[in-house]
């Protein structure tokens, strides 16, 4: 372990600015990454809980009969994911419609010209516990199945809300996963740079290894080692700098938009997202290194020193 130590230690004395300009572009790349999973947690989470609060509602004709009621009841008691359906009549209809409207039109529904034009219904929604994905596929199915009984007028959920929002996430996450591949591959390339760096620095150390007969894995693991601390340190640095962004953008939405019931509900990445951005730097250090040292213990770096080239 120690020799591995001194190796890192050795190749930041060598080319500190290499080093340094390389942890920054990482850790950057990393707070990009990072930002990534707080902002699609977060978006699914917001949106889950506006899906949680549409309500399926099935508008009765005038004369549904009550045993068609009944039968629609019966269906719907049958959606497992659905919570109990609520019945309501023309009259509270019309004294929701009135307790909402009591200051815009007062006196809408004391018309006796106007009537109640407001239909009976039958009001359900989806259970807390089913995931957000799944609302736009169940609403769409309650609403098919229903629609065709007797006694009904209309089904509504906000059919364009719902779509919008289901665009919107499918959309979000799209082109977000296009972005995250590309940062990926990036922060891949910037530590495979930085051990060709390092490697081109002993290269007559390396020569000497290689002839004197050591192993693939004695030549090539310090440096693998060297790109897996790399992305260790830059992961750690950037879930830092990501969790203080996030406090900053949660204060500004608390203070300044006066969201504090809202902002209540951004929530940092979890443990085992934490670890996952860690893995994902110590993985891309891992492999973006094994792509630099891979031609050593080949009669590589003796054929460079032979023809004079320089590492390409």
């Amino acid at each position: 372990m120690s020799k591995y130590i001194n190796h890192i230690l050795s190749s930041f004395k060598t080319h500190p600015t290499i080093q340094l300009t390389t942890i920054i572009v990482l850790t950057g790349t990393y707070v990009l990454i990072s930002t990534f999973f707080v902002a699609k947690s977060n978006i699914d989470g917001v949106l889950s809980s506006w899906g949680e609060k549409v309500r399926l509602n099935i508008y009765l004709t005038d004369s549904a009969t009550d045993d068609d009621i009944n039968k629609i009841k019966s269906k719907l008691s049958k959606l497992k994911k659905f919570s109990p359906a609520e019945y309501v009549s023309k009259e509270q209809a019309a004294k929701n419609f009135m307790a909402s409207m009591a200051q815009s039109a007062p006196d809408l529904l004391n018309n006796s010209e106007l009537g109640n034009p407001l239909p009976a219904s039958l009001e359900l929604s989806i259970k807390s516990s089913t995931s957000g994905a799944e609302h736009l596929k169940l609403l769409k199915i309650a609403a098919e199945s229903i629609r065709a009984f007797s006694g009904v007028e209309e089904v509504s959920y906000g059919q364009g809300w719902v779509k919008n929002y289901s665009d919107l996430v499918s959309g979000f996450k799209n082109s977000s996963y296009a972005f995250l591949l590309l940062l990926i591959l990036g922060s891949m390339l910037v530590v495979s740079n930085s051990i060709r760096s390092s490697v081109s620095q002993r290269l007559e150390e390396v020569e000497v290894l290689e002839l004197v007969g050591a192993t693939q894995s004695m030549i090539r693991t310090p440096y693998i080692i060297e790109g897996m601390v790399l992305g260790l340190i830059t992961s750690i640095l950037a879930i830092m700098g990501t969790y203080l962004l996030f406090l900053w953008q949660q204060s500004i939405i608390i203070k300044e938009f006066d969201l504090i019931t809202f902002g209540g509900q951004f929530h940092f990445l979890n443990l085992m997202q934490i670890l996952g951005v860690i893995s994902l730097g110590v993985s891309m250090g891992a492999a973006g290194s094994y792509f630099s040292v891979s031609k050593i213990n080949t009669g590589w770096a003796a054929a460079k020193r032979t023809n004079g080239a320089n590492w390409q």
